[in-house]
């Protein structure tokens, strides 16, 4: 377990100052979802030069750790958490502000200072048996991802709440009949271009993302609270249902995982299915509380390309990055400088995620020693993008960005630039 004393920084002197909890914020997303000891533990946060954090909204549940609410703190540098190993804070600096050395980087058995309040992982935690493998269930809770002998077991739960995303870019028509003719029992549609998108103006891509309050709207019709586990699926690797667990996490729920392996899986598994269709319940009381730190706009991808900030990764197929073809958008390309990372990379043959260990090392080497938060996501109009958004949290990278207009938004000014090849 690691250690802290209260009320002194890492100098052992006692601060003289108190916390303000006035700007920041720390909230459940810096715990990686799902996460559970075997024993009750408490939760305390430090700060080098405060001490432990007054008023820290903490629950404990069967081993659960919850933040129930964010914790507002005076800056970004939170430098510890208390109370479950083997948790680990990633670098994202180069080590001299705090006097860091270059072993206390690479030791990932102690906490290290991190210079950006998403930039936690769980690494050191896949490989203990107490935790199980990073962002996957565990218990009753759903983390980023469920499989389908977990998602059984809860599908008649009415406190669980089930969506379909299904859909088809070229056929509108074909999600709603598929959802039609055979879905999870229970599972409610959701309709990407409505329930999952905002309003078109001709300049804001495809998938424009909706208001908070239109898609806490939609949930609430669904009869979603602040406590509901919910689970998404589709039955093409994931891009649809990640964009649902992006939007639920960036409104501010915490309880939401992708199907690993979606429809295929489920029914493969020889699970049962229902048709017809599902009205809503009505009954939710979700009052959204929206991070737009977790998506960013095309002026803040401009300005990160030409001041060498941000990494920028596309989702989409290598043909399409290469303006080889265009089957969607009217011109082709790719935004320079990005680099390619076709979300179907990320997938087995049977559209599970691959193992963390392996999607670690692969987003590894494509950051080439970037911090996670430094990461901006794009595809064709910010769906697909999510699939790797989710696919890096899976791999304890947490804190990269969606650029939610994507290419269909980039394209749209003729003065932003391109690139093919």
């Amino acid at each position: 377990m690691t250690s802290a004393v209260s009320g002194r920084d890492r100098r052992g002197t006692r601060s003289a100052r108190k916390p303000q909890l006035a700007a920041g914020s720390f909230s459940w997303r810096l715990l990686p979802p799902g996460i559970r000891s075997s024993q009750p533990c408490q939760v305390k946060l430090f700060r080098s030069d405060l001490g432990q954090l007054e008023g820290t909204p903490k629950v404990v549940r069967g081993g659960a750790v919850v933040l129930q609410t964010p914790v507002q703190i005076p800056d970004h540098r939170v430098i510890e958490i208390v109370g479950l190993e083997p948790l680990a804070l990633r670098h994202c600096g180069d080590g001299r502000e705090r006097g860091l050395r270059s072993r206390d980087i690479r030791d990932r058995d102690r906490p290290v200072q991190c210079h950006d309040r998403r930039c936690l992982d769980l690494e050191k935690g896949a490989a203990n048996e107490e935790f199980g493998s990073p962002g996957r269930m565990s218990g009753h809770r759903p983390g980023m991802l469920i499989d389908t002998v977990e998602l059984r077991q809860h599908v008649e739960d009415p406190q669980w709440i089930v969506f379909d995303c299904r859909h088809d870019l070229f056929d509108l028509a074909k999600g709603p009949a598929a959802y039609d003719a055979g879905h999870i029992p229970g599972a409610h549609f959701a309709p990407v271009d409505t329930a999952l998108s905002g309003v078109k103006t001709g300049t804001n891509g495809r998938h424009p993302l909706p208001t908070a309050a239109d898609f806490a709207g939609f949930l609430n019709r669904h009869g979603v609270t602040a406590e509901t586990p919910i689970v998404a699926y589709d039955d093409v690797g994931g891009q649809y249902a990640a964009r649902l667990w992006w939007l639920a996490r960036w409104i501010g729920l915490t309880q939401v995982a992708v199907l690993d392996g979606g429809y295929p899986k489920w029914v493969a598994d020889g699970h049962p299915v229902s048709t017809g269709h599902l009205e809503p319940r009505g009954g939710g009381n979700i009052i959204p509380a929206p991070d737009d730190s977790q998506w960013v706009k095309a002026s803040f991808v401009l300005e990160g390309l030409n001041a060498g900030k941000s990494l920028v990764v596309d989702a989409r197929a290598s043909e399409r990055f290469g303006g080889d073809v265009e089957p969607i958008d009217r011109v082709a390309g790719h935004i320079p400088g990005a680099r390619n990372r076709f979300f179907k990379v990320n997938l087995n043959p049977d559209l599970t995620l691959r193992p963390a260990s392996e999607l670690q090392r692969e987003f590894n080497e494509l950051l080439g020693g970037r911090c996670p938060a430094n990461v901006v996501h794009y595809c064709g109009s910010g769906i697909t993008a999510c699939a790797n958004l989710l696919a890096m949290e899976h791999a304890g990278l947490s804190g990269s960005k969606l650029y939610a207009g994507s290419w269909s938004e980039w394209i749209a000014d003729p003065a932003r630039p391109i690139d093919r090849g």
